[in-house]
């Protein structure tokens, strides 16, 4: 829900056990920067990946912990344990709603590709690292400063030029998505709050799903 599955099959094709030499890894190129976002998932290196990306991927993510707390907190204002747990599956999903609250945009991270990072640490060195090597460019290229292309793995990978470095782009779009999502369930939580109070009252069935 809210992107989350979008997210596990974009690591899971970067992720592909694909062999080959060992090539630089220099983020001021584009197939530099994403030999590097390789080498940041096979290790698992949250510092690393987090630095790979855009600067406005850091913002979404930012701005998509920001409105997850302020679900919770809303989610807070539902009258029993029942209540609460009914609104954190509505307003969440399965996956979101087993980890709440979450502490900051590492945690949120974790949620987000954690199981994939666990699975690409346990490839064979250097496996990862080359299945997110360039095959070829699809669109753009490194004088325009934005590019989007074909990793031998055959996922599509954007990139943009900040500064000296590329960075990896291909994350905003989908954090933006998983953002208006949760700010829509965060409008519809109020009226979910006075209908489930409702029903208590009047001694309702109270909804499950």
């Amino acid at each position: 829900m809210y992107g989350i599955q979008r997210f596990i099959l974009l690591i899971a094709s970067l992720s592909m056990l694909l062999l080959g030499c060992e090539e630089s890894r220099d983020p001021q190129t584009a197939a530099g920067a994403l030999r590097l976002f390789g080498v940041a998932l096979e290790e698992g290196d949250f510092a690393l990946f987090k630095a790979s990306l855009s600067e406005a991927t850091g913002r979404h993510l930012e701005e998509l912990l920001k409105t997850l707390r302020e679900v919770e907190q809303e989610i807070k204002s539902f009258p029993s344990a029942e209540g609460r747990q009914w609104a954190r599956d509505r307003a969440l999903g399965e996956n979101l709603s087993k980890v709440l609250p979450l502490t900051d945009s590492e945690a949120l991270w974790r949620v987000l590709i954690g199981d994939r990072l666990e699975w690409a640490k346990k490839q064979s060195k250097g496996g990862v690292e080359q299945g997110v090597n360039m095959r070829r460019v699809i669109s753009g290229n490194e004088e325009s400063g934005e590019m989007t292309i074909l990793t031998r793995s055959d996922n599509q990978v954007s990139l943009r030029r900040e500064g000296a470095r590329w960075v990896i782009t291909t994350f905003e779009s989908s954090l933006q998505d998983m953002n208006q999502a949760l700010r829509r369930s965060l409008k519809t939580l109020p009226l979910n709050r006075s209908e489930w109070i409702r029903r208590e009252k009047l001694d309702l069935i109270l909804p499950t799903r």
